[in-house]
């Protein structure tokens, strides 16, 4: 801790100064001013008058709110329509596979024989035409199902997997023709097919008893992009792998669905200047009208083609989403509600569009609309073009003037004032000066700041300078005052000090210094804080200025810790060599701490 000595001047020399200070403030108030407050008023009611002469502010600012409200409304009521199109084809599939599921669970013996899972699978295909494959995968590798090509052509794939170089796989046709299924003929092929390799059997087996969505694929047969949906199967032993059903589902449907509602013969003209889109989580296409943009052809020959990525697109209204969503005007993280954000397309400035995202919960789809804004705002625009052009002339002119003045009044004189506080803070005493201005706010600040200056000038007179510099850039001011604490204190002395003392005479300050040095390193070590030396003893405590909960342990911690480097030390010190021997009180209870002293 410090002692400041405080040297207080005569009186008299301190009379002048404040006379002359108030004079300098009486002359100051003299002459034409404004205050900060009067001069904001008047520029504020000039830029008010000259605007409401101009246009009709509320009015012009109630049309665009509700019109922005209802082109929201619109793209939220169509996203949820496609949202609800989307969970409806997913439940389907989980339906259609819960069905299936208890069929093998109650007659696991019915269903073991190939007839059988036939006349289901076909069953359920006919049912739901979004399907593409209903099938069975075995625990052993074989592979059970019936696809449907197209609308009226079918197959029977029985794929039986071996320890051999090939597997042999049965595929009969069939043409759907009249409600009934004739049969076309069959084939059988030598293809290495191991149902346990494939991904929904995969994902499946690591999640038994869990309906389980495979990611997004491009059915090689169709060319259309699809995925899985399958479960286990219950096994009688754990160690048992697991037979898997499935069933592919085809997405065309979902195009289908959104070119019937954005369509040129829609009755809303935002349905027919309109589109949208469905995307996976990661980008990746689902649905588009425009059935180009959704899968991408590889360019490698025996590549298979694969979803697109929105930033693959080519569609100018994915392209706009896409960008929005590179630069952050649009997100896909947090669509617990439909989210409508007006974006401009970067390729034509100027042309706005209400973009809008949803997401689909099961597999946390992006569903996607796009109307542009001048479908909801065409009115507004041709009534406020010419209000617009006169707006727009006047507010230039406005502004310019607005600039100018600013400058002039405000902005030099308070740039100085800054460069006069570093300066201050520097305690470059000899660069602050009054400065003029017409706003009297301004004017006492630099007379505040010229007083300052003499103040300062005064007090450097009586510490160094170098102090009050550093004094200055203290963000906090030492106050007299302090608070109860639970603290912990410890006390240590030297024992037999007076003897030892007597022995060393004039030697005992290198001893001590030596011994002070070792105990206090300790100390600080194990969060202490030494509040005095006095003679051979040392104050320390802890727990202030900065809390510390582990208080007591620190200050037992810190006494052993100096316990053990005296016995360290005279074990490594020769036998006529003088090594000090301590004593340590500690205690622990509520204190009265802070700052006490004289102002």
């Amino acid at each position: 801790m410090a002692n400041i000595i405080e040297h207080n001047p005569v009186e008299h020399s301190v009379a002048p100064l404040q006379k002359k200070g108030d004079q300098e403030q009486n002359n100051d108030q003299r002459g034409f001013s404004l205050s900060l407050q009067k001069l904001f008023l008047l520029f504020a009611l000039v830029v008010i008058f000259v605007t409401a002469a101009v246009i009709f502010i509320p009015f012009n600012s109630t049309a665009r709110e509700n019109v922005d409200d209802l082109a929201r409304k619109v793209n939220a009521e169509t996203s949820l329509r496609v949202v609800t199109e989307v969970s409806n084809l997913l439940q389907s599939a989980e339906l259609a596979q819960e069905s299936l599921y208890q069929m093998f669970v109650a007659s696991p013996d019915l269903m073991s024989t190939a007839q059988n899972r036939e006349q289901v699978f076909f069953s359920i295909l006919k049912a739901n035409p979004s399907f593409s494959w209903v099938s069975l995968g075995l625990s052993n590798g074989n592979f059970f199902g019936v696809q449907r090509a197209d609308p009226v052509n079918f197959r029977i794939v029985d794929s039986r997997h071996g320890k051999r170089s090939f597997d042999l796989r049965n595929t009969q046709k069939l043409l759907f023709a009249n409600g009934e299924y004739i049969d076309v003929g069959s084939s059988v092929s030598r293809k290495k097919y191991d149902a346990r390799e494939r991904p929904w059997y995969k994902l499946a087996a690591s999640n038994e008893g869990r309906t389980i969505w495979t990611d997004l694929y491009v059915f090689s047969t169709s060319g259309k992009p699809g995925l899985n949906t399958a479960r286990t199967l219950p096994v009688r032993a754990p160690s048992d792998s697991p037979n898997v059903i499935s069933i592919a589902l085809e997405l065309e449907r979902l195009s289908t669905f959104l070119g019937s509602v954005f369509q040129p013969s829609a009755d809303s003209a935002a349905l027919r200047e309109g589109t949208g889109f469905i995307m996976t989580a990661d980008r990746k296409m689902v649905a588009f009208p425009d059935r180009s943009q959704i899968v991408m052809a590889s360019s490698e020959p025996g590549t298979k083609p694969k979803p697109r990525l929105l930033s693959d697109t080519t569609n100018p209204h994915l392209r706009l989403v896409s960008e929005a969503l590179a630069t952050g005007e649009l997100s896909t993280d947090l669509l617990d509600k439909p989210t409508t954000v007006l974006v401009e397309d970067r390729a034509n400035l100027g042309t706005l569009f209400y973009v809008t995202l949803s997401s689909e919960d099961r597999l946390g789809w992006v569903v996607g609309t796009i109307i542009p804004a001048s479908v909801f705002l065409a009115t507004i625009n041709k009534n406020n073009q010419v209000l617009m052009l006169v707006l727009g002339v006047i507010l230039i002119v406005v502004s310019i003037l607005s600039i100018i003045a600013a400058r002039i009044i405000f902005v030099r004189p308070l740039r100085k004032m800054v460069d006069q506080m570093g300066a201050i803070e520097q305690f470059r005493l000899h660069d602050v000066e009054k400065i003029s201005s017409v706003v009297s706010e301004l004017k006492y600040l630099s007379g505040s700041m010229d007083k300052m200056r003499t103040g300062l000038e005064s007090f450097g007179r009586y510490l160094p300078r170098q102090l009050l510099a550093e004094l200055l850039k203290k963000d906090q001011i030492a106050t007299i005052g302090g608070e109860r604490r639970t603290l912990t204190v410890m006390f240590s002395d030297i024992a037999s000090f007076t003897t030892v003392s007597e022995k060393l005479g004039y030697g005992l300050a290198e001893h001590l210094a030596t011994y002070f040095e070792a105990m206090s390193q300790r100390i600080v070590r194990h969060n202490g804080v030494i509040d005095k030396y006095i003679g051979d003893a040392i104050m320390a405590f802890w727990g202030a200025p900065t809390p510390n909960e582990n208080h007591a342990t620190d200050a037992c911690s810190a006494a052993v810790s100096c316990r053990d480097e005296l016995a360290r030390q005279s074990q490594a010190s020769a036998s006529d060599d003088v090594v000090f021997s301590a004593r340590f009180g500690i205690s622990t209870g509520r204190v009265l701490v802070g700052n006490f002293g004289s102002n």
